[in-house]
């Protein structure tokens, strides 16, 4: 959902990326060579990293980026060009390396840095290598590594490897796709890792990330440091370590804490109060991130939020159960994966495998599940950026993972309403109510908020059965602002789905957003749904007299996918269509997908032979 949030970071610093972002579609280039060697001493990390990529052309990157944390800049061994020959042609030094802030249109203020080479361009294809090393003294990860350097650049040789004492316990997890050795030393074991040609993964529509596609090797050790120390022998061990971290930050200013005694005077009932400050938090703060040293997993404490009025996830999240904290509500910090397709969370894994935090606030038998960094969002609203997923609830030495609810099929069903007349001129005048809900609500939550009128008519022209040239005039209807939908009416004329065949009519009524996915023949990856698709589109024709419909037939479509209806009632002076659409949240394998494409399809056939015909009555 980037339309509605800014990038959001992740919580552990100092990981292996998984995929450099630098990375762009590289056509006839290759890493000849990647390699990656860990070496832990004590509490102290040496990371080594030594590429060889063959640049074929313009196409290529122009740049090698390095990311490091400000007063941990690498130390570069060797950087140069050779020819394809194996001639050196250029060997950069050290002045050749520009360093600049890292750039993320979503961070305020942040030490992460990048050394920066410029690459030749000319004189291709040609060889770059480059050794170089970082240390560092705070870490939760070892690695998290993949053979993948570049995101569509083939590896011809990957390898790892991974040097600790003997007595330190480590929890690994590696695909069995790698070749894997071992060399034991009196006080310490290098593990190995290597991979070989490895092909590049086209992304395919609602597939899984790719994350959870490559091979890949995970390394935690049982103790860590991360400016204090800190256990991931279980999640209940990992999550008192950021209990610990966040003990003493949900302190208010004086003046806050009689703001909020103010807003909640003669309030009894607990959810509106918890509705009440919520709103004030919305209304009175904004989301800047902030990433700086500890900042990257500590929050700012609460009297930060209290006096500049912004934070990051992590701060307003503080400020928030700070706030309820206040009117002795008890709620609870919880960081989870958060994106419209997630990386799944791996519960054998503990480690921090979260990129984004919310809190969860115990309600008698329920549970309200705020989100701090939207101002536009209803209370207790996880919509498609949070929703039905892994969270990590902290609670000291009883954390744990827990089941974020997922969307249901009412809390995601979009629905249209159409009242259609045939005027003389043989156009049809139209008008429509849309109740939105789950990504689209939250789409057009964010536009209204914003006053993006014109993003809103390109919206209701997207979704909306009129062609270009018509004008349309809309307006959103007001509700509480805690309410979970949204409403827009509209009215337009329009002649792009009717049709006059000789002494006929023909009208199409069928404007279902289908998704459009790839033949099984073509198809290479999994299909996820991470919510329900569902959809209901009802048009009444107000008929012209002496105009009857021809015989209607009813459709009705069942899968182990989803279902699909069209359904019409016929009156005196108008006919009904309803159209419904239901695609079941789910992970579709590659086996069953040819099952799915043909429910796809056959719904896709259903559709475009739903017409209506209409011819003049005899009488």
């Amino acid at each position: 959902m980037s339309t509605l949030f800014y990038k959001t970071f992740f919580l552990v610093l100092f990981i292996n990326i998984l995929l450099p972002q630098t990375a762009k579609a590289q056509n006839d280039s290759e890493i000849i060579l990647y390699k990656k060697e860990f070496e832990l001493e004590k509490s102290h990390i040496t990371e080594k990293t030594y590429l060889k990529i063959l640049l074929s052309d313009d196409d290529s990157n122009d740049y090698f980026d390095i990311h490091y944390q400000e007063g941990n800049a690498p130390k570069i061994l060797k950087a140069t060009i050779f020819n394809q020959k194996g001639e050196q042609i250029k060997k950069f030094k050290r002045k050749d390396f520009l360093d600049l802030n890292e750039q993320d249109g979503g961070v305020f203020v942040s030490d992460q840095k990048i050394k920066q080479l410029q690459l030749p361009q000319y004189g291709y294809p040609y060889i770059f290598e480059i050794e170089y090393t970082l240390e560092y003294q705070n870490f939760i990860s070892l690695t998290q590594w993949s053979p993948i350097y570049y995101y569509q650049t083939p590896v011809r040789k990957a390898f790892l490897q991974v040097t600790t004492p003997k007595n330190l316990k480590l929890t690994i997890k590696s695909d069995s796709v790698f070749n894997y050795n071992q060399i034991i030393d009196k006080n310490t074991i290098s593990r190995q890792w290597s991979y070989e040609n490895y092909e590049p993964i086209e992304s395919e529509y609602l597939a899984p990330p790719l994350y959870e596609l490559i091979p890949r090797v995970t390394i935690i050790p049982d103790k860590f440091f991360y400016y204090s120390e800190g256990t991931a022998e279980s999640w209940a061990s990992l999550g008192n370590y950021f209990y610990q971290l966040n003990k003493g930050l949900t302190e208010l200013t004086p003046s806050e804490k009689n703001t909020i005694n103010l807003l909640t005077a003669g309030m009894t009932d607990r959810r509106l109060i918890i509705e009440k400050i919520y709103n004030y938090m919305q209304d009175n703060t904004r989301y800047i991130n902030v990433r700086f040293g500890v900042g990257g997993l500590k929050p700012y404490p609460a009297s930060y939020v209290c006096t500049n009025k912004y934070g990051d996830c992590k701060a307003l999240t503080i400020y928030m159960k700070a706030l309820l904290e206040h009117k002795n509500i008890e709620s609870y910090y919880v960081p989870v994966y958060a994106g419209g397709n997630p990386i799944k969370v791996d519960p054998e894994l503990p480690s921090s495998q979260f990129n984004h935090v919310i809190l969860a606030v115990p309600n008698d038998q329920d549970t309200i599940w705020l989100e701090n960094t939207a101002g536009y969002l209803p209370s207790n609203y996880l919509g498609t950026f949070t929703q039905g997923r892994k969270g990590f609830l902290i609670d000291s030495t009883k954390s744990r993972l827990v089941n974020i609810p997922p969307l249901s099929e009412d809390q995601t069903l979009n629905e249209s309403y159409y009242e259609v007349n045939i005027s003389d001129q043989e156009t049809l005048e139209i008008s429509f109510t849309k109740t939105l809900r789950s990504d689209d609500f939250e789409l057009l939550s964010f536009l209204k908020k914003e006053k993006r009128n014109h993003s809103i008519e390109n919206y209701i022209r997207s979704n909306t059965p009129l062609d270009n040239k018509s004008d349309i005039v809309f307006k959103v209807q007001e509700f509480d602002r805690n309410t979970p939908h949204l409403e827009l009416k509209g009215s337009y004329q329009t002649n792009s789905f009717l049709q006059k065949i000789g002494d006929k009519w023909a009208i199409t009524a069928h404007f279902l957003k289908l998704p459009n996915f790839d033949v099984p023949t073509k198809r290479k990856l999994p299909v996820r749904i991470s919510s329900p698709i569902h959809q209901i589109n009802t048009f009444t024709f107000h008929l012209k007299k002496g105009l009857l419909p021809q015989p209607l037939r009813d459709v009705k479509i069942q899968s182990e996918f989803g279902s699909f209806e069209i359904s019409y009632k016929a009156e005196k002076e108008h006919i009904k269509a309803t159209n419904k659409l239901l695609l079941n949240r789910q992970d579709i394998s590659v086996d069953a997908y040819p099952s799915f494409w043909n429910f796809i399809n056959e719904v896709k056939e259903a559709q475009a032979k739903s017409g209506i015909i209409l011819s003049k009555s005899h009488e």
